[in-house]
């Protein structure tokens, strides 16, 4: 039987951690000041329950006959306690991490909290202890939960204010040019919250060039120098197993500059990720897992389609009829445009989106080459001369991609997955770039929430092929939430 290995973030358990003994020591201080808060919390959560069911009488008054202390759950309340702390070690939340997302302390101290619940549930009905009330039971689970998230959300929010301000930021320097080396470049240097900052990396060629808006520092052989020039807190290291010498010379400097590494296990260059272990009569087997968006996955994610879509379209539709009266009133032209896009496996299809330029805009195309920003394939301009007054305000907060709703109800794209190209852009496409039309196409995608058009193409293209690896419900939901907060900000957006 087949065991999948479990995908962690880029920035997150794809590096294995080696800390020096001081910092070790300095790590274990977080881990006893969250136990003592958790411990205090989850105590005054149990007397909360208590409280609502008792002198509250939520769930129905309690007869005197029936009443029972604080005091005579003790034993309840010890094994809450005992339970889920157990449970939330388990899960791995008091593991001193940056990248530990707050979305995935929450989803641990929900899981935790609700099979403490069960667990206790279970144990008092066999060992019946003096007092039990099965309200308790489901109050404490709700504001254990309450309590323990609202501690981590606050926490969370300082840290991260402390990290924007310049506070505690580490430098990070990545070695290698791999793909896997270029998204945790992309994954670090789009998270702030996470508390790193990017200084570069290291090439392994003899001249590394730039990649986008990383800078190339030098050579692996430079490492010492760089360490030292640069004042890097945290080597992340995704050499190939093959470098086995670059890789302890490596250490050995970070060791020597007081820098933490990180190794980024070289499986992970199987197709970004998709690494599948199996056993023959014990012995590992390493393959290759399917891509996750098919089957019912694939009609889950077109369900959600659907169903998202004719809502807004339904709530955007008063505001859609504003920007077409204004695109009318603006210039000359109609006010939705149709392109011939690229969606999966390389179909044509007719791509709808309001006009926020002039009529005879692909015919000025060839005159603005020289001011492209985004590289060799896609042309995108901060200061294009083709865009209209109302398609600069459509285009800084992307409603002119609103009509592409009807792309999603038709099929031919999803809210969430890469940007359909254009057929003369998809002509020019490398072999590898062309995965990312491996699924349906999206309305937003995880390029758009880390950066927008301040990405470079190959930046874009190695967003999209992570997103269609590490496909979930959960990161769709991620993506879209995040994308609001990227459309009011306007960044990246031209």
């Amino acid at each position: 039987m087949g065991v999948t290995v479990r995908q962690p973030g880029l920035a997150d358990d794809y590096a294995v951690l080696s800390r020096s003994g001081a910092a070790r020591r300095v790590a274990g201080l977080p881990l006893l000041v969250w136990l003592l808060i958790d411990t205090a919390l989850i105590n005054l959560s149990f007397v909360a329950a208590y409280v609502a069911r008792y002198p509250l009488g939520l769930g129905g008054r309690v007869a005197p006959e029936n009443w029972s202390t604080l005091h005579a759950y003790w034993q309840i309340q010890l094994w809450f306690w005992a339970f889920l702390i157990v449970l939330l070690q388990v899960e791995g939340i008091y593991r001193r991490r940056r990248q530990t997302a707050t979305f995935d302390q929450l989803g641990i101290i929900v899981r935790s909290t609700i099979l403490t619940g069960g667990i206790i549930a279970a144990l008092s009905f066999v060992l019946r202890p003096p007092s039990q009330s099965r309200f308790i039971f489901l109050y404490m689970v709700v504001a254990a939960i309450i309590t323990l998230g609202l501690a981590r959300l606050v926490v969370r929010a300082v840290q991260v204010a402390r990290y924007r301000r310049g506070f505690d930021v580490r430098n990070v320097l990545v070695v290698g040019e791999s793909n896997v080396a270029k998204m945790l470049l992309q994954r670090i240097a789009g998270n702030p919250a996470l508390g790193y900052r990017v200084a570069g990396f290291l090439g392994e060629r003899e001249t590394p060039a730039d990649f986008g808006r990383f800078r190339a520092l030098g050579t692996v052989a430079q490492a010492r120098a760089v360490l030292r020039e640069q004042r890097i807190d945290q080597v992340i290291i995704a050499l190939p197993a093959s470098a086995h010498a670059e890789i302890v010379r490596l250490l050995d400097a970070c060791k020597d500059c007081g820098a933490e590494f990180a190794i980024v296990p070289d499986m992970l260059e199987l197709s970004l990720a998709r690494v599948d272990v199996d056993n023959l009569g014990g012995i590992p087997l390493l393959g290759l897992r399917e891509n996750p968006l098919q089957g019912p996955n694939l009609w889950l994610k077109r369900g959600i389609d659907v169903v998202v879509a004719s809502l807004g379209l339904l709530l955007l539709s008063p505001f859609m009829a504003v920007a077409a009266i204004a695109i009318k009133l603006d210039s000359p032209g109609p006010v939705i445009v149709s392109q011939t896009r690229i969606g999966k496996g390389g179909r044509p299809f007719k791509f709808y989106k309001f006009r926020s330029m002039v009529q005879n805009a692909d015919a000025l195309l060839g005159e603005l080459q020289a001011q492209n920003e985004a590289g060799r394939i896609i042309f995108k301009s901060r200061h294009d001369p083709r865009r209209t007054r109302s398609g600069r305000l459509m285009r800084r907060l992307s409603f002119d991609e609103v009509p592409q709703l009807f792309n999603v109800l038709s099929g031919d794209m999803s809210l969430v997955g890469p940007r359909p190209p254009l057929a003369r852009e998809y002509d020019v496409y490398e072999d590898w770039m062309k995965g990312r039309l491996e699924v349906t196409p999206g309305l937003t995608g995880l390029w758009q929430v880390s950066g927008r058009s301040d990405l470079i193409f190959d930046e874009m293209v190695l967003l999209d092929l992570y997103y269609i690896e590490n496909w979930s419900p959960g990161l769709d939901l991620k993506i879209l939430l995040q994308t609001i907060p990227a459309l009011l900000s306007g960044r990246g957006a031209y």
